[in-house]
């Protein structure tokens, strides 16, 4: 079910695979695996992200767009591009498609499940399950945020040579996508 539905549901479930402390283990071992599987966008909804977004054809900023994601997570994947302006390799990170649109719903869906369960569970409460996802979903859904937040990680550990921060690219960040070098 998490992986059909995607989005809030793997994040959900991803969470539910570390509660080996709380959960039986068969519970926590079925949702272990949403930790490194989480499904990819196709190449076709990454540029219809990225070009709603723009305002313009991807080709029209990449000169280069790995259509192999580094790496797909719940809320969004990531692929390696080039700039055409500077020539610099960056990170582009895309939102999936219509996340955004589906949380509100997901996290109602959500919130019915677990009060499902703490009926079904008395013994266990999942309320404080609901509280964090309606804390920390907005937070990680804004880009912008993370950006800004990567900058300031970036100031605290400005004395820290070992430790690399990718730098944001603002002029072509928005709250659904962003692009870093690296």
């Amino acid at each position: 079910m998490c992986s059909v539905n995607g989005g809030l549901f793997i994040k959900v479930g991803q969470h539910v695979g570390t509660l080996d402390y709380l959960l039986p283990k068969e519970y926590v071992q079925a949702f272990k695996i949403l930790h490194d599987g989480a499904p990819e966008s196709s190449l076709e909804s990454v540029r219809k992200v990225l070009a709603s977004e723009l305002g313009a054809p991807p080709d029209e900023i990449f000169s280069e767009f790995d259509p192999t994601p580094l790496g797909s997570a719940s809320l969004a994947q990531v692929h390696r591009a080039v700039l055409r302006s500077s020539k610099k390799v960056v990170a582009v990170k895309v939102q999936h498609s219509l996340v955004q649109e589906h949380s509100k719903i997901d996290t109602i869906v959500i919130e019915f499940l677990a009060k499902m369960c703490d009926k079904i569970f008395p013994e266990f409460e999942f309320d404080w399950l609901i509280d964090t996802i309606k804390r920390n979903l907005p937070v990680e859904l804004d880009f912008v945020q993370e950006g800004q937040n990567c900058e300031h990680v970036s100031r605290l550990f400005n004395d820290t040579p070992f430790l690399k921060i990718p730098k944001i690219h603002w002029s072509i960040q928005t709250d659904v996508f962003s692009v870093w070098s690296i």
